[in-house]
């Protein structure tokens, strides 16, 4: 999805990753509580995993319950 690509840029929203990944956490807790999902929300948790693989590559994606959630959830989505 080309949109998320240039996310940042449209909300002017352009910060330290680690910010990214905050909000990427936020976004997907409040979509998830709302038991909602689409294309969009599935390209948030890649990019989520990408930004916690990259901030803490000795641990790797497993690093919080909220990266695991994501990896459960796009392995249900790949399975569909």
């Amino acid at each position: 999805m080309e949109s998320i690509i240039h996310f940042d840029e449209i909300l002017d929203l352009v910060g330290t990753p680690e910010n990214k990944l905050k909000r990427y956490q936020r976004c997907l807790k409040e979509f998830e509580s709302l038991n909602y999902d689409d294309p969009f929300i599935q390209q948030i948790r890649k990019e989520l995993i990408q930004l916690e693989i990259s901030l803490n590559p000795h641990i790797g994606p497993t690093a919080t319950s909220m990266t695991t959630r994501s990896q459960q959830k796009l392995t249900k989505d790949r399975s569909a």
